[in-house]
């Protein structure tokens, strides 16, 4: 997830979604694993809906919209949500 904050902070917001994406995807990935508790499961498709939301709110949207914002507290709250269920 860091490296997503790495893009998504920077001057070229086509980079930013890209990051979102790819950040999705990868999640997503792991996510599908049947060896994962539900719960990790869960958290995880949480966080890529959060994604996917924000990459289409990014497209028309900016800082200061409040759907633009809405979508960024999303994205934060379910990250927080995860990284306090995985211990970082």
């Amino acid at each position: 997830m860091d490296a997503v904050h790495i893009e998504t902070n920077g001057p070229d917001a086509g980079l930013g979604r890209i990051a979102l994406v790819n950040g999705a995807l990868i999640l997503g990935s792991a996510a599908s694993n049947p060896a994962l508790e539900s719960t990790y499961r869960d958290a995880a498709d949480a966080v890529v809906q959060t994604y996917e939301s924000l990459v289409v709110e990014s497209s028309s949207g900016r800082a200061g919209d409040p759907r633009f914002d809405s979508a960024v507290d999303a994205v934060n709250t379910k990250e927080r949500s995860l990284k306090e269920l995985c211990g970082d």
